[in-house]
């Protein structure tokens, strides 16, 4: 029912944009500093970065292994696949520009909710107890806290490609699991939104190459199984 409202919501008159593929990719290892008086401070440690030539980006995700292969394939291809330019060592930062921007807009952030509930980060240091699960999407505009004012520790949130909910997603399953029977959430929320990226990209006759593919195949399913009921929604 979810997939069908995310349907519903998205519309067809952009059915035949385009995906954009980046041209460059930086990983990062971040981790909130978890006691006081840093509390709610982002550290990086660890990240390389990727840069890419049209077509490069392509030639990588060709090259990836089916997601259905053992977790060895996936290191092999890894330890045989070079990805990087630049090297990596502990401690050192590959992308400043990122630490910099990030190191500041944290700590903006961590300020600003001090100022708004001085004893916030003491209160959520000693545990969670969360009324709500947000299952939404990955789409970056449309993160939960940001769009009902959420605090931290307010909202406990499951996210995925068209906010999906998938009885044989064990992702989604141990989050369900955890968030009722462990955190007792007083209220389950499905959340979709207009102009749904993995929606649209899963009604049009592509091929998005696993995994995105072997996700996308739940949404083709319901749209396929009530084609005619959707294909009147304007």
């Amino acid at each position: 029912m979810a997939a069908i409202m995310a349907i519903q919501r998205a519309g067809f008159a952009a059915l035949s944009r385009k995906l954009a593929r980046p041209r460059s990719c930086v990983a990062h290892a971040c981790h909130l500093v978890p006691g006081p008086p840093s509390m709610g401070l982002l550290r990086s440690c660890r990240h390389a970065s990727q840069s890419s030539k049209p077509g490069d980006a392509k030639e990588i995700m060709s090259s990836f292994p089916n997601s259905w292969v053992e977790p060895e394939a996936l290191y092999e291809y890894a330890e045989h696949t070079d990805l990087t330019n630049a090297s990596v060592e502990d401690g050192q930062y590959v992308d400043d520009e990122f630490a910099r921007d990030f190191g500041k807009r944290n700590l903006a952030w961590r300020k600003r909710i001090v100022q708004d509930n001085p004893g916030i980060f003491d209160r959520i240091g000693r545990g969670q107890k969360p009324k709500y699960l947000w299952i939404g999407c990955c789409d970056s505009r449309v993160a939960a806290e940001n769009m009902v004012g959420g605090s931290p520790g307010e909202i406990f949130v499951h996210r995925n490609i068209a906010n999906m909910v998938i009885s044989t997603d064990a992702n989604f399953r141990a989050v369900l699991h955890y968030a009722v029977d462990y955190l007792q959430v007083e209220h389950l929320i499905v959340c979709g939104h207009y102009d749904c990226g993995g929606v649209k990209a899963a009604v049009t006759n592509r091929d998005h190459t696993p995994p995105v593919e072997n996700w996308l195949t739940h949404i083709r399913d319901v749209y396929r199984l009530h084609q005619e009921e959707l294909d009147i929604i304007e």
